[in-house]
């Protein structure tokens, strides 16, 4: 690929940086790695007395996964040491046999902040809203399905509802306690997926946006399923306990000349509807640029 081109996708990482912080950037420090279908990062704002960590949001994931496919196959790097300050970005690359073996990213990362920033204490900001609690494997519980919504290619392997269980789990994690009453919105197809988590706090729905993991989750779910049974969008409900699936498959979004339609904006629009009918959908702005939920 063209170097400017290179250039262009590094500049968006910048970019996306700027969105995660709520503010242009100055003196942030990203740590990113990657490989083949996988990613991993951080953000970290230097202020005057600590820095501040920030997760990296699904389209710098994207982003970033974009960047590392693109690059030479003899070139692939494992670590990009990327740097914000007075406007500019640079850019380090560590190549996997640059790296010992026995380093994980704690340790990678652990080096590349000392380096910038000595013992400034490091801060992993916790959600501020709603009953939240580090998670113990008591809140990890093992939801059931209710299997007369899963189609027959599911109950023939039992396979399947191991992975949507997982998939229940994510959600658990991310919002940092069981689920009560949560709609999950999820469309897939060959090597992507997206969506939406919406939980249920009475007056409104909260959206947020899936956990890495979920996305694999996902993928290897789609992945599973039968060539004549590949859905295109799943509606994913957990109540008291249990969840339960509707798949939704290309042919049910025909028009009627039958052409396809891009018709996943509507599906979610009149899933939520059914749900909970007109009420409103809070999307988490960030504070001050400090935190995020």
């Amino acid at each position: 690929m063209p170097s400017h081109q290179i250039g262009e996708m590094l500049n968006a990482i910048g970019q996306h940086t700027a969105n995660v912080l709520g503010k242009a950037p100055n003196d942030v420090f990203v740590f990113l790695r990657a490989g083949d279908q996988w990613m991993e990062g951080a953000i970290f704002d230097n202020l005057e007395n600590e820095v501040i960590y920030h997760e990296p949001d699904r389209p710098m994931v994207e982003a970033v996964m974009r960047l590392w496919d693109v690059s030479d196959a003899d070139r692939k790097w494992d670590t990009m040491l990327y740097d914000i300050k007075d406007g500019k970005f640079t850019v380090e690359y560590i190549y996997p046999d640059q790296l010992d073996p026995a380093d994980g990213s704690p340790e990678i990362r652990g080096r590349a902040l000392a380096e910038r920033y000595g013992d400034k204490p490091v801060i992993y900001p916790e959600p501020d809203e709603g009953d939240w609690h580090e998670l113990t494997e008591e809140d990890l519980v093992d939801f059931r399905p209710s299997t007369k919504s899963l189609p027959d290619f599911d109950l023939a392997t039992n396979e399947n509802s191991v992975l949507l269980n997982e998939i229940a789990q994510h959600v658990t994690e991310k919002l940092g306690k069981v689920p009560e009453d949560v709609f999950v919105f999820i469309e897939a197809g060959e090597n992507w997926s997206d969506g939406e988590i919406y939980e249920n706090q009475g007056k409104l729905l909260v959206s947020r946006e899936f956990p890495y993991a979920m996305y694999i989750a996902i993928n290897n779910l789609w992945e599973a399923a039968p060539a004549g049974k590949k859905w295109s969008v799943m509606l994913f409900d957990i109540k008291d306990g249990k969840f339960s699936v509707e798949y939704l498959y290309p042919e049910m979004q025909v028009d009627e000349d039958g052409e396809e339609n891009d018709m996943h904006g509507e599906i979610r629009q009149s899933a939520l509807s059914a749900r909970y009918g007109n009420k409103s959908v809070f999307y988490p702005e960030y504070d001050d640029g400090q935190k995020q939920d």
